[in-house]
């Protein structure tokens, strides 16, 4: 059975990550399933990197400001929807005045289907632009997270870690091994070559113990690996 791979790992690397958690003993189906999440794991890294980059690229404010932002904006929308609802001629401005041109030279107004369609998505973009406004002004924690020079520790977790750090240490427990310090060498010689693929610095001892410390914290290390395996270090 051919294992469709990411082509960031080289035979090499994947060989040497295997060695590391023991599975050249293990049977071919389990082989073929860390071939696979090994895989997913650098999809998943690139795809949220090149994601990250973008939103980098955004300019960046306090909270304080994007508060005020849309307040204001909150206001606007507010002013400006009485007017829209009872202007008569909202509907030959929202056509850029084509409207009249066509009720005076007499022209179908089936001609002027798209000016209407961009007029309604006009109305619903405005509806849209309320509600999207209010939830953020009620949601500051989310906008802190996404946008906020200020924002919290646990939002600030490391793409590295998230991405690729805590699927490995879940493919460590699913191979019936246990995180504690013993292991941790061993774990780093498995993120390295995933790391040195990526184009990542290689990790230390002491950052992979302190990221383990936090998963198992955080309640999603498990006590004990997959049903049936004896735990190794």
């Amino acid at each position: 059975m051919t294992v469709p791979m990411s082509s960031v790992l080289s035979d090499d690397q994947l060989a040497a990550i295997l060695s590391e958690i023991d599975s050249a003993r293990s049977s071919a189906p389990l082989r073929r399933s860390l071939l696979l999440a090994l895989s997913d794991i650098t999809n998943r890294y690139k795809q949220a990197h090149d994601e990250a980059a973008v939103v980098a690229s955004w300019p960046v404010a306090k909270w304080s400001e994007h508060r005020k932002n849309l307040k204001g904006l909150e206001s606007a929308l507010k002013r400006l929807d009485p007017h829209l609802r009872s202007e008569p001629l909202i509907l030959d401005i929202l056509c850029n005045g084509r409207l009249q041109a066509a009720f005076e030279s007499g022209s179908s107004l089936g001609t002027l289907q798209d000016d209407f369609d961009r007029a309604a998505m006009f109305r619903d973009t405005l509806s849209i632009l309320k509600v999207g406004v209010r939830i953020l002004l009620e949601n500051e924690s989310y906008v802190r997270m996404l946008r906020s020079e200020d924002t919290n520790t646990s939002a600030r977790k490391s793409l590295y870690v998230k991405h690729i750090w805590e699927p490995v240490f879940r493919i460590w427990l699913q191979t019936g091994h246990c995180l504690t310090r013993r292991s941790t060498p061993r774990i780093v010689n498995i993120l390295n070559p995933i790391h040195r693929a990526l184009g990542l610095d290689e990790v230390s001892v002491d950052s992979v113990e302190s990221a383990i410390k936090d998963f198992k914290s955080g309640g999603r290390a498990r006590s004990r690996g997959s049903a049936g395996s004896q735990h190794r270090a």
